[in-house]
């Protein structure tokens, strides 16, 4: 987890939210994948953690060797607002590196109004 982040812990109602490390959670090595994969769920952690669809894919792209698929849940209000105030870019979960280091970003869209535009405009911050 980047230091920055971590600094922000102390000021938001559930810092677990943002740590990761939680069961059944894949960490890899970086120097020994090929594709780096930015799953984005546009709702708060707990609401995505209980996302079938979501375990589902994280688990088939995690079981090839050369691909690591990472977590990235959008942030409540008060987290959002200390990412915005201390300009922390979105992040994923296992490694804690920000999703511009990725080689892909994918969201999971249940229904056509479920996407966040706070989400859009914190993962592309030169988005008006």
């Amino acid at each position: 987890m980047k230091k920055e982040v971590e600094k922000l812990l102390r000021r938001v109602q559930k810092p677990a939210r943002y740590i990761g490390g939680e069961l059944n959670s894949v960490v890899k090595n970086k120097d020994e994948i090929d594709i780096r994969y930015a799953f984005c769920f546009p709702d708060t952690y707990e609401i995505g953690m209980s996302h079938l669809g979501m375990k589902i894919i994280y688990s088939l792209v995690n079981s090839m060797d050369y691909a690591w698929c990472e977590k990235v849940f959008a942030p409540a209000d008060d987290m959002e607002e200390q990412m915005r105030k201390h300009g922390v870019e979105m992040f994923a979960l296992e490694s804690g590196d920000y999703i511009k280091e990725f080689d892909i970003i994918g969201f999971t869209l249940q229904y056509e109004l479920c996407l966040p535009m706070r989400l859009i405009c914190l993962i592309l911050p030169e988005y008006p």
